[in-house]
Formats: structure tokens, C-alpha cells, sequence
């Protein structure tokens, strides 16, 4: 069950996003959209791209911006909970996906191919924010 937050369109649900704030009947959450506004996304196009009403990412930012704090706090500890995991999967599976990825990544930066909200690199004047450690192997050298 969904409990209203103090800001219109914003919920937590402990059964969606393990608790964490999202906007109301989506799976998206806040600090989803707060990434990919620093990303260099415009309000009017995460509405496009996920079928949501402009009002309902000015909610979401308006919360990310009233909990910042709390949010980040939660982010850090999700990305090292999943650095840990991944870094820990030996697996002939992740290694695989591990160097698919690396290899879309490297050829993509190097074409400027990538598209969505993963285009807005430092060449674009936007800023980026980095990939994931979990994503990018470390056996590989790429920092």
C-alpha cells in the first residue's frame, strides 16, 4: 500500500523500489529522475520519455530537492551494495556482459553514438555524472 508523501504525485510503497520515493503508479523514482536531470535531460523530456506529466517530475524534484540529503544518502549505499555484489560475480555470464559492455561503451563514446539520457557527456556542455562502478570492469584497466 502506498503511502502519500507532503508532496503531490510522490509515494513510498515498501513493495515498490524497496521503499524508496517514487512518483505515484510508476516505478520511477525520484532519485531516478533527479540522476537524469544531472545528466542534462530537460523536465520536458523525462516526461516524453516515460509517459509523465511535467507536473509529476517537478514533484519528483521538488522532493529530491526537500530530501536531498536523505536521498544521496540512499543512492551511495544502493551503488555500493551493487559495486559489492557485482564485484564478487565471477561468473562466466557477468564477465561476458562485463565485456559486451565495456566494448558498446568504448565504441560508442569514441562514434558519440550513445543516445537517451546516457548522450549528454561532457562534450555535449552537460554534465555527466559517470557510469556506475558496478558496470564498468575493473580488470580492464577503464577507470
Amino acid at each position: 500500500m502506498a503511502t502519500p508523501t507532503d508532496i503531490k504525485y510522490i509515494v513510498i510503497d515498501p513493495d515498490v523500489l524497496g521503499g524508496r520515493p517514487t512518483i505515484a503508479e510508476h516505478r520511477i523514482g525520484v532519485i531516478h529522475v533527479a540522476t537524469w536531470i544531472q545528466q542534462g535531460m530537460t523536465a520536458e523530456e523525462i516526461a516524453a520519455e516515460f509517459g509523465i506529466s511535467l507536473a509529476e517530475v517537478h514533484a519528483a524534484l521538488a522532493y529530491y530537492y526537500d530530501h536531498r540529503d536523505e536521498l544521496e544518502r540512499q543512492a551511495a549505499a544502493d551503488d555500493a551494495r551493487l559495486a559489492e555484489y557485482a564485484a564478487g560475480d565471477d561468473s562466466a555470464l557477468a564477465e561476458q556482459i562485463r565485456t559486451r559492455f565495456q566494448a558498446r561503451l568504448v565504441g560508442a563514446m569514441e562514434n558519440h553514438t550513445i543516445s537517451g539520457p546516457l548522450a549528454h557527456t561532457p562534450a555535449s556542455g552537460r554534465r555527466w555524472t559517470g557510469w556506475p562502478t558496478w558496470i564498468v570492469p575493473s580488470r580492464s584497466g577503464m577507470q
